[in-house]
């Protein structure tokens, strides 16, 4: 008999992997989920009659670590049935239709069936059928400081090496209402930040009529839910509007932080990326905005290895991030995906030659987090402190307005609280500081 059928409610643990995009989904089906009666825990954990996996799939390297995954809680956890979705679920169900254990498969189409399908597999009555779960907000993010909030999903971009259009379909923005009002009880419910977010954020409120921008919609956040920090996540080059610039550099609420998709300083590779900017035109958009926001911290994503990336082209890339001001990259070694145009480039590079590009970058990429973060030495600098401590010291830790990750020691009642900490000693990418002051006018969550 299947395990599920005897329990009027039940245990589901939800696994996930990839973007925060991702991060928000799970929270949203975990809402839905306690709202149904189920005892919902977040992350791998044993015991549960349920396990939902979203998967991700923007290089070979995630899904690899979704088909681990999978198979590791049927091994450890034999009798609970596995639920796969999300981006490699839309894109490849039968890999995971094909393993015992998987008892479905739903990928970001059938999203809006998960209820119903959890419901029936515990034989219970689909309580939840009329609830649509891509627009349902949520009121908290458990066990998180820092609440991500979806405000856009799908994209309309053609990148050559992309197959995250294919697994969530053309861009769709919320209303700005059901945004707002979300963020709003986030803030209530004692959030201190939110990081607005998106699948392609720069093409938020297109679709919507009477039209819509993004910097607009963090207006409207800014001055009417109470957040009291906003961020926004990754943006293209060419989405950094100076509307958005003068809302990072002028609304209180605003983090100064933003991080952009470069991809590859070399103009060919960028051509045959089909990216629409050159390594010039970033170069300009970074000074910029490192001029008009002094301390902002500016994050890159960064591609090695992608089709006809020889040398050169490569040292024109790193040469590029060498010379720019940034604060962090994230690195990506290029991942055939099947189905995407670059799959089938000529000239593709050798995989180890890919890895050695990946160090190299990310030597450099260290190089630059530490040294921005040494600017702030001495400083005394806002730190809204996470809900746990590192594992490592046993210090409490927590982000400036500017992402820096700070470590530094006091008590358990300062997290979710902003304190002043004077940066002291940078140690690679460890960041060390004292605290000085509480300050004033914070609500603690308890999620």
């Amino acid at each position: 008999m299947n395990r599920l059928v005897d329990n009027t409610a039940g245990r589901v643990s939800i696994c996930t992997l990839g973007c925060k995009v991702n991060q928000y989904e799970s929270a949203q089906l975990g809402t839905l989920l306690v709202i149904g009666g189920y005892t919902v825990s977040m992350g791998e954990h044993r015991g549960a009659d349920l396990y939902v996996v979203n998967t991700c799939t923007v290089t070979g390297s995630t899904d690899a670590q979704a088909r681990q995954l999978v198979r590791r809680i049927i091994r450890l956890n034999p009798g609970a049935p596995v639920l796969v979705t999300g981006c490699y679920a839309q894109v490849s169900p039968d890999v995971f239709r094909a393993v015992k254990g998987v008892c479905g498969v739903l990928g970001q189409t059938d999203r809006g069936r998960i209820i119903q399908y959890v419901d029936r597999l515990f034989g219970r009555p689909a309580a939840n059928a009329g609830k649509v779960l891509p627009e349902w907000p949520i009121p908290s993010f458990p066990h998180r400081t820092r609440a991500f909030v979806k405000v856009q999903d799908g994209c309309d971009g053609g990148c050559s090496y992309c197959i995250i259009p294919r697994a969530r379909g053309p861009s769709r923005s919320r209303q700005p209402g059901s945004i707002v009002e979300e963020v709003r009880t986030l803030a209530r419910e004692g959030h201190r930040e939110a990081v607005i977010t998106g699948v392609h954020l720069g093409l938020y409120g297109r679709d919507l009529s009477p039209r819509q921008n993004l910097a607009g919609l963090m207006r409207e956040l800014g001055s009417q839910c109470g957040m009291p920090r906003l961020r926004v996540s990754s943006l293209d080059p060419m989405e950094l509007s100076p509307p958005i610039v003068e809302w990072l550099a002028s609304c209180p609420p605003a983090c100064p932080h933003i991080h952009i998709s470069l991809q590859s300083g070399d103009n060919g590779v960028l051509r045959q990326m089909n990216r629409g900017y050159t390594a010039e035109d970033f170069r300009k958009i970074v000074r910029e905005l490192i001029l008009r926001i002094p301390d902002l911290a500016v994050g890159v994503d960064v591609m090695a290895g992608f089709p006809g990336e020889d040398e050169a082209a490569f040292r024109r890339t790193y040469c590029l991030l060498e010379d720019l001001p940034l604060a962090y990259f994230h690195v990506f070694p290029f991942s055939p995906r099947p189905g995407t145009p670059a799959a089938q480039f000529p000239h593709q590079v050798k995989p180890a030659r890919i890895r050695r590009r990946c160090e190299v970058l990310r030597r450099l990429g260290k190089k630059k987090r530490k040294d921005f973060a040494s600017r702030f030495i001495d400083r005394c600098l806002p730190v809204l402190v996470e809900s746990n401590r590192d594992l490592t010291t046993g210090m409490l830790r927590g982000f400036t307005p500017n992402y820096i990750p700070v470590m530094f020691p006091g008590p358990d009642d300062w997290m979710n609280r902003e304190i002043g900490v004077t940066i002291r000693e940078v140690h690679g990418a460890l960041v060390f500081g004292h605290p000085h002051e509480l300050i004033s006018g914070e609500k603690t969550y308890h999620g």
